[in-house]
């Protein structure tokens, strides 16, 4: 079977097509946790870059929101182990997990509450959802971000992280199972204002994943009016071969070099 990569004329989203449905999504997370994916996905990844990961996302929010206007309860959509969960909750804050694949949990003090939304009883609210490196893996984004903000209390946050896969990503796809969606700041933007929500922030970064320092970008989207909303980069600016030069060079500059110069040359 061939699987092309297509683009949305309108805000330039880049997605797989044909398109996995939910049924192969469900293989797909079987199949994972047969595996032992469950047991290894995080067993390589450093503590002290865990720690650091852990510390930018709850300093994020300490900026957008004045100490008194902590988020109580935190849920960590797609969270694996929980672990960005960890620092709201030594502040005293509720956290809770949905993920499809149960895995070992970071903190005991973590409530799993079930595999997707369908485990959340109607009109369960939260004050802050995390949704990092989820949505490049969904069959339908905006969906979910709709579905999400049905759990949002009033003012909630809803923070959104995936990989900047519109700059070099989608060109060098080895796989179309893992990742079905290529994000830009453009269209990530107009998933978030399609579902509903308001955006707060907007940034593109190197910044640790998992394994590695990978090109991202950061949205958080409110369930509410904001008093500005930040502006964006166009997809046909960040798919540009040299867009990320100078943070892809400090990262890995033997592979992003090739993958520049291949990408300029058509080579991909």
């Amino acid at each position: 079977m061939e699987v092309r990569i297509r683009e949305c004329g309108a805000c330039g989203f880049l997605y797989s097509d044909p398109r996995m449905d939910e049924e192969d999504i469900q293989v797909k997370y079987e199949t994972l946790t047969k595996l032992g994916y469950d047991k290894q996905r995080h067993s390589s990844s450093p503590a002290k870059k865990r720690s650091e990961r852990q510390q930018r996302v709850l300093e994020l929010f300490s900026g957008l929101r004045n100490p008194q206007d902590k988020p109580q309860r935190v849920l960590d959509y797609g969270g694996a182990e929980g672990h960005l969960l960890v620092p709201f909750i030594e502040q005293g804050q509720e956290g809770y997990l949905l993920d499809f694949i149960q895995y070992p949990q970071s903190d005991p003090r973590i409530q799993y509450l079930g595999k997707d939304l369908s485990a959340l009883a109607e009109g369960q609210q939260f004050d802050l959802i995390l949704l990092l490196h989820t949505l490049e893996h969904v069959v339908d984004p905006v969906g979910l971000i709709r579905d999400l903000k049905q759990h949002l209390a009033p003012d909630g946050l809803l923070y959104i992280e995936v990989p900047l896969g519109a700059w070099l990503e989608w060109e060098f796809l080895r796989e179309p199972v893992t990742h079905l969606n290529f994000f830009s700041e453009q269209s990530l933007f107009q998933a978030v204002k399609e579902a509903g929500l308001d955006v707060e922030l907007l940034q593109s970064n190197w910044q640790w994943v998992t394994h590695s320092q990978e090109a991202c970008i950061n949205i958080v989207g409110k369930n509410g009016k904001v008093a500005s909303e930040p502006t964006y980069r166009t997809t046909r600016q960040q798919r540009q071969s040299f867009h990320a030069l100078q943070g892809a060079l400090k990262a890995n500059a033997r592979y992003y070099g090739k993958q520049m110069v291949k990408s300029a040359l058509g080579l991909a």
